[in-house]
């Protein structure tokens, strides 16, 4: 199924997130409202902007912890090591706790954090805003 990566080239960015975030919280409409009121306040240009892209695609949350981030102190990680693999795409970037991101380096994610967050993820897969091709990445060992 398609994730918001792979959205409609002629909806804009923030279209595609207030779509995705109309339906993906059934049932708990005040977390539903505050999430599309964040993004219905914001520019549509900042929407290029990929981290603000992938903050709301994380639901504001470091993948590699589950802590949530603020909007302002993020720092960028690509899943696959840009020393072995060049891929600036979406489905290779993710937002993530600064110390987590030392941590991890030039490597693949460790065990550990792939199963504290395995669930996490198969939620925003669910949710659509996570696409099967990066869930892959994220849980992959080798």
């Amino acid at each position: 199924h398609r994730g918001a990566a792979d959205s409609n080239k002629n909806e804009s960015k923030k279209e595609t997130l207030l779509k995705l975030y109309k339906n993906l919280l059934k049932g708990k409409k005040d977390i539903q409202r505050e999430w599309m009121k964040e993004i219905q306040e914001l520019d549509e240009r900042l929407f290029n902007n990929r981290n603000v892209y992938l903050y709301f695609l994380q639901m504001g949350r470091c993948m590699y912890t589950g802590k949530e981030i603020p909007l302002s102190d993020w720092n960028r990680d690509h899943i696959y090591p840009q020393s072995r693999f060049i891929d600036e795409t979406i489905d290779n970037l993710v937002l993530v706790d600064s110390s987590v991101n030392r941590k991890k380096g030039s490597f693949l994610l460790d065990t550990e954090i792939r199963k504290k967050m395995d669930s996490f993820w198969k939620k925003l897969v669910d949710y659509k805003l996570l696409t099967k091709v990066k869930y892959d990445r994220l849980v992959r060992s080798n």
